[in-house]
């Protein structure tokens, strides 16, 4: 990994916390955002440009690796897709107007703007990701325990677990240095979740698509420069063995920070009960087996 970036690897769950937990410096805290992943192994990759699962370029274009104009397209016509079906639902999209609906055609009858996607479009893919359809943003949170949460609840439903969780942070002051990558916040009922999880994204605009093995930043340093003069870094991946996630996920709730109050309404009293199942059973005794 490159040195550039500021890896934090803890042992236990309470260094865990001291590492995440933000200090008195309010001020200096406003400018960190974090994303949790229950694979620190994984690379920062939005879902539209993994090269895995069957909604993707390559399976759209039956190709190895879509080129720029095609992973555009591909995700130009997923969005179109997707609001087109939330339209024959009677259902509101906010951003989705007639005006874009007939931008977003022209879009793929041009096969291709050179600056997609614009922000007019960033409330609708917004609500896309939310439901699961692949797009170029990538979710973040202003609160660090929020990360956690997400990081050790995913970690403990995998059939395999990994060996680490991560924690990424991002030093906001330094993305006026980024290339090609936004940062994107919307109002708290652009999707649902999105206020109770202080949600906001990154994005990045044009057609070219970032190598899909070097997303990760590890391998890509013309995406974002990492460290100012003085050596600070913007990016630090703060790690934790997977063994401790129970753990982990009993403290966030605590901390208050658990499925009702992530997921307002009965889609987070399910996922509480997931989160217990699951942090809590050990599996069933050995004479029921």
């Amino acid at each position: 990994m490159s040195e550039r970036i500021h890896v934090i690897s803890c042992k236990t769950v309470e260094e865990f916390i001291e590492w995440i937990t933000p200090d008195d410096d309010e001020e200096k805290h406003q400018w960190f955002i974090y994303r949790g992943q229950a694979d620190a192994r994984w690379g920062l990759i939005p879902s539209a440009f993994r090269d895995t699962g069957h909604i993707t370029a390559r399976s759209l274009f039956g190709s190895y690796r879509a080129t720029h104009k095609e992973q555009a397209h591909f995700e130009a016509l997923t969005l179109q897709r997707f609001l087109k079906a939330c339209d024959q639902s009677g259902l509101s999209v906010p951003g989705y107007t007639r005006g874009l609906s007939e931008e977003l055609e022209l879009i793929l009858t041009q096969k291709m703007d050179l600056q997609w996607p614009s922000a007019v479009f960033d409330e609708p893919l917004a609500v896309a990701q939310h439901y699961g359809v692949p797009t170029r943003l990538l979710d973040w949170t202003r609160r660090s325990f929020v990360a956690a949460y997400f990081a050790a609840s995913s970690c403990v439903k995998l059939t395999q677990r990994p060996p680490e969780i991560a924690v990424w942070a991002i030093n906001l002051t330094h993305k006026n240095k980024w290339s090609n990558v936004s940062l994107v916040s919307l109002p708290g009922g652009t999707a649902a979740n999105l206020a109770a999880q202080s949600g906001l994204f990154t994005i990045q605009r044009g057609v070219k698509a970032p190598d899909f093995e070097s997303l990760g930043l590890e391998n890509d340093p013309d995406m974002f420069e990492v460290a100012d003069s003085q050596g600070e870094h913007a990016f630090v991946k703060v790690t934790l063995p997977s063994s401790e996630c129970e753990k982990l996920l009993r403290i966030c709730a605590r901390y208050g920070v658990s499925a009702p109050v992530l997921f307002p309404g009965m889609e987070g009293a399910r996922k509480y009960v997931e989160d217990w199942a699951y942090s809590e059973f050990n599996g069933p005794p050995d004479n029921l087996i």
